[in-house]
């Protein structure tokens, strides 16, 4: 359940910067981290919190999440075909 909440603060902070409701602004960052100001806040929220701990084998916590964003997507697109 913690892991939802923290998705859902995620997913509303990006919807405040205006992007995806169903995409966390970790892997907004990630994929948007060669345009200015995003790679910036991409280093901050890698660095910014004990809560960014999680990145399984990606290089950081941006990357991890935009992969896991990827997966997920692709296994809801499975559920519904």
């Amino acid at each position: 359940m913690m892991v939802n909440l923290l998705i859902l603060v995620s997913q509303t902070a990006n919807v405040l910067a205006g992007g995806d409701p169903d995409e966390m602004l970790s892997a907004r960052c990630w994929r948007l981290r060669k345009q200015p100001g995003w790679r910036e806040l991409c280093l901050y929220l890698d660095n910014a919190s004990p809560l960014m701990w999680w990145r399984g084998s990606y290089a950081t916590h941006c990357e991890a999440c935009y992969w896991e964003e990827k997966l997920r997507l692709q296994k809801r697109l499975k559920d519904y075909a």
